[in-house]
C-alpha cells in the first residue's frame, strides 16, 4: 500500500481552500458586475424586459420566443458564461493533478529503480549458443588439478563398516536363480550355499580401510598437541608400515614389510614385530598403546634430599666435639 507523505493532507485542503475562496470571489464580482450593468440601462429597456418576461405563460409553450435583449447585456452574459465554463475546467483539471500526485507518492525508503545492463547475459549466452552449449543443462566445466568432494575420515569408516555388515548378511543367502524353477522341476543352476560375491571385493575394503588409517595418523602426527621420543617413533613406523602396503609385490609378507621399516629406524626383528600389532590396533581402536620406557626406575635415594642432607649436617657439627658417630 503507497503511503503519502507526512502533511500532505493539510496542503491538500489549504488547495481546496483556496480554490472555494477565488471561485468565491469571482462569483461576487460577477454579481457586482450584473448589478452594474442593469443600473446603466434606461428604465424604458427595464420596463420592456419586465413586460416580456411577465407575458410569459407559466407553462413550457412548443415554439420558444425570441427575447430581444440589448447587444451589450448579451455579449457580457456570454464572456461571463465562458468565464465560468474556464473556471469550472480549471479546477477539474487541479483536482486530477492532484489526485496523480497523491496516486505517485511514494514512501521515503523505498528506492530509485535500478537499471539492469543485460548485454553481458545476452554476449553470453550468444557465446554458449554457438558453442553448442544450452544455457539450462549442466554445463560445469572441469579444470585441470581441481579436487572434488573429499569424504572424510568418519564417513569412510562408516562406508566400511557398512560393506562389512552387508557382506556378513549375505554369506548363507541363496542366489535369485533358485527361486526360478523350470517345468520340469529341474533348476536352471544348481543351489549354492555359501558365500555371495559382495558389492566390493575384500581386497578394496582393505584398501579403503588402509587409505582412511593414513590420512588419519598423519593429521594425528601433525597436530598441535604434538608427540616425540618413543610414541613419535611408534606412530611414524606404522605409517611407513601402512604406506609400503601400496607397493607390495606378489610373495612379500606382512613380517618382510614390517622388517624392512623396522631397519629404517635402525630397530630389528622384534621392532618389526610390534609394527605389525600396532598397526593392528590402530586400524581396529584408532590409537597406539603408549610406550613405559622410563617410567620404571627407581626412586632416588634419601641421601640426596636437601632435607636429609641439611639434618645431617647439623648433626654432624653439633657432635664435632665428642669425635663419634652415631651407631647405625
Amino acid at each position: 500500500m503507497v503511503q503519502g507523505r507526512p502533511g500532505r493532507g493539510t496542503k491538500r485542503q489549504q488547495h481546496l481552500r483556496a480554490a472555494r475562496e477565488r471561485k468565491r470571489q469571482k462569483r461576487e464580482e460577477r454579481l457586482d458586475r450584473e448589478e452594474v450593468v442593469v443600473g446603466d440601462l434606461p428604465e424604458e429597456r427595464l420596463d420592456r424586459e419586465e413586460v416580456v418576461v411577465g407575458d410569459l405563460p407559466e407553462e413550457p409553450r412548443v415554439g420558444v420566443e425570441v427575447v430581444d435583449l440589448p447587444e451589450e447585456l448579451l455579449a457580457r452574459v456570454g464572456v461571463e458564461d465562458d468565464s465560468e465554463l474556464e473556471e469550472s475546467e480549471l479546477e477539474h483539471s487541479e483536482d486530477e493533478d492532484f489526485e496523480e500526485e497523491e496516486a505517485c507518492e511514494v514512501t521515503d525508503t523505498e528506492e530509485d529503480p535500478v537499471e539492469v545492463n543485460t548485454f553481458a547475459l545476452q554476449t553470453m549466452m550468444a557465446s554458449s549458443r554457438e558453442l553448442g552449449l544450452d544455457a539450462f543443462e549442466d554445463n560445469t566445466t572441469v579444470f585441470n588439478y581441481q579436487r572434488g568432494a573429499e569424504p572424510s575420515v568418519r564417513t569412510q569408516y562408516r562406508q566400511v563398516q557398512h560393506a562389512r555388515e552387508l557382506e556378513e548378511g549375505a554369506k548363507n543367502t541363496r542366489t535369485l536363480e533358485h527361486y526360478f524353477q523350470r517345468s520340469g522341476g529341474k533348476q536352471a543352476n544348481p543351489i549354492t550355499l555359501g558365500r555371495s560375491t559382495p558389492a566390493i571385493s575384500s581386497d578394496e575394503l582393505k584398501k579403503i580401510k588402509r587409505e582412511a588409517a593414513i590420512k588419519s595418523i598423519k593429521k594425528k602426527i601433525e597436530s598441535k598437541k604434538g608427540m616425540n621420543g618413543q610414541n613419535l617413533m611408534r606412530h611414524q613406523a606404522v605409517l611407513g608400515f601402512l604406506q609400503i602396503q601400496r607397493a607390495k609385490k606378489l610373495g612379500e609378507s606382512r613380517e618382510h614389510l614390517a622388517l624392512q621399516v623396522a631397519r629404517c629406524f635402525g630397530k630389528g626383528i622384534y621392532f618389526a614385530r610390534r609394527i605389525v600389532s600396532w598397526e593392528r590396533e590402530w586400524l581396529e581402536d584408532g590409537a597406539i598403546p603408549e610406550g613405559k620406557r622410563g617410567c620404571y626406575t627407581k626412586t632416588k635415594s634419601w641421601f640426596k634430599d636437601e632435607g636429609v642432607e641439611q639434618a645431617v649436617r647439623e648433626w654432624l657439627l653439633g657432635r664435632s666435639g665428642e669425635g663419634t658417630f652415631p651407631s647405625t
